[in-house]
């Protein structure tokens, strides 16, 4: 959408779970991920011949300890998607500045996207004690507002689900909303929204990630949209 030399390579979009809120890689960004892994190669010198002649496990071992890699510590989120693309500008950026192709598009997200990842970090309950330490260390300058709008339920001694609805929202739900109406803005009709509730109603679908069985975590709607449930005997 944002890459003009793209522009014949499709007619429509389908935007899934768009994590806009993820930074991509700057140039910067880049090199300095490169010569990391170069580094954890000893390929500092004559580096494309080097890598050229390391074995597939050594590539594969050293990509994965790249993943810890601070890369930029005012960008934190690049934690999240450390080999992204590289980009002159970030794509939020582009569509408030109107440089986006215009064509038709749908883009949304699932009402609890971030589960998978929260309850995945967090393998146990997470009181309200500590949901308020997590959000005022995260988040100095802002966790009392965030707080304000995202009350612990004291009720409950596990603020999991909050936290979840507050990295959905963070993450994918107020960026994906953001962006649609910047492009309906600048005067494109056709650019729908969505938001995707339907759990998945059997049991186990999710295997190991079995927190999110009756859940609508990220990735749950792909089989509905593709029709490919029934392949999985679902």
């Amino acid at each position: 959408m944002t890459s003009p030399q793209d522009s014949a390579l499709f007619h429509r979009v389908i935007l899934f779970s768009e994590p806009f809120a993820l930074p991509l890689l700057t140039k910067k960004d880049s090199l300095a991920l490169g010569l990391h892994f170069a580094s954890l190669l000893s390929c500092q010198n004559d580096t494309l011949a080097c890598l050229r002649s390391k074995a597939p496990s050594e590539i594969a071992t050293a990509t994965k300890e790249s993943e810890n890699f601070e890369i930029n510590n005012e960008k934190e989120l690049l934690r999240f998607q450390v080999w992204g693309p590289t980009v002159e500008e970030q794509p939020v950026r582009l569509f408030e500045v109107g440089l986006f192709q215009s064509k038709p598009i749908m883009l949304g997200s699932l009402t609890e996207e971030a589960r998978l990842y929260v309850n995945g970090l967090f393998d146990k309950p997470v009181p309200s004690l500590l949901y308020t330490l997590f959000l005022t260390i995260l988040v100095p300058e802002k966790g009392n507002i965030i707080m304000q709008q995202y009350p612990a339920d004291n009720s409950n001694s596990d603020q999991r689900d909050l936290i979840s609805q507050i990295a959905t929202d963070y993450i994918f739900e107020c960026p994906v909303l953001h962006v649609a109406k910047e492009i309906f803005e600048r005067g494109q009709d056709d650019v729908y929204h969505y938001v995707f509730d339907q759990a998945v109603s059997e049991d186990d679908v999710w295997d190991m990630y079995s927190w999110c069985n009756h859940h609508t975590c990220h990735g749950g709607d792909i089989p509905f949209f593709f029709g490919t449930a029934s392949l999985a005997g679902v």
